[in-house]
């Protein structure tokens, strides 16, 4: 029988000496605070994960126990099986930041949409805005002005931070939502495009796939920082690679 990874022991080490020192905290409460399925954090403590972990998942775990939101710092903070895995996001979301601070605002559908918009390197309008979300948005976007956590330069709103990411929670939550745009009426509507597939695999093809989707995002991401491509298309995309956990569901 195939044991837990070095990565799962280490894993499993920090959370529970993390519960132990917080004895009114559960093991669903702090799967909640790391954006996991209890179920998720369930076969780690109990050693029933045999398969590493996804590197989000690490990261979920560690920024949630130390409340660190910053992954360099995460690196420097960790060793073995989990710097490794920091290590490998690092590299994939080179220096957004993940900002926990943000996470509770940005559960609200119209402040998520705003603060995307106005991280883009030409920001947003309170036009744009009013046309894309509808007039009550606008008292978002002055409460976002308020927090100081946008501002206003030139009749254009920025976000202060254009750099973060956030859990994976939230883009979950929100999915819907940036599907709809997809298929928005605009200028470049002929180039949105949708694609979905679901097969049984082996494992050896899970890590291709989910090979080929982390070069691909990682040749996005060179596209995005290059400051030569900056224009005035607002522009996203979404990559989501998964498995469908019968049992986490149930649970």
């Amino acid at each position: 029988m195939k044991e837990a990874s070095e990565l799962v022991c280490e894993l499993k080490v920090i959370v529970d000496e993390y519960l132990k020192t917080h004895p009114n905290i559960s093991l669903h409460a702090l799967s909640k605070r790391c954006g996991l399925a209890s179920s998720t954090l369930r076969r780690i403590v109990n050693l029933e994960t045999k398969d590493n972990p996804s590197d989000s998942t690490v990261i979920g775990i560690v920024s949630a126990i130390t409340r660190e939101d910053k992954i360099e710092n995460l690196i420097h903070q960790n060793k073995g099986e989990i710097k490794k895995a920091l290590i490998r996001s690092y590299e994939i979301v080179q220096k957004h930041h993940y900002r926990a601070d943000l996470k509770d605002l940005m559960e609200d559908r119209e402040i998520y949409i705003i603060y995307k918009l106005a991280a883009n390197h030409a920001g947003t309008t309170h036009a744009e805005i009013k046309n894309l979300l509808g007039i009550p948005a606008i008292s978002k976007l002055e409460m976002l002005l308020d927090l100081n956590l946008v501002y206003l330069e030139a009749e254009k709103i920025h976000a202060r931070n254009k750099n973060f990411s956030l859990p994976l929670s939230i883009a979950k939550k929100h999915l819907t939502e940036l599907l709809r745009f997809t298929y928005n009426t605009g200028k470049y509507v002929d180039r949105s495009i949708f694609l979905s597939g679901s097969e049984s695999i082996t494992k050896e093809a899970y890590d291709e796939i989910w090979e080929i989707i982390v070069n691909s995002s990682k040749k996005i991401g060179e596209i995005l920082n290059n400051k030569d491509n900056l224009g005035e298309i607002p522009f996203f995309y979404n990559t989501i690679l998964n498995t469908m956990d019968v049992d986490d569901q149930k649970k």
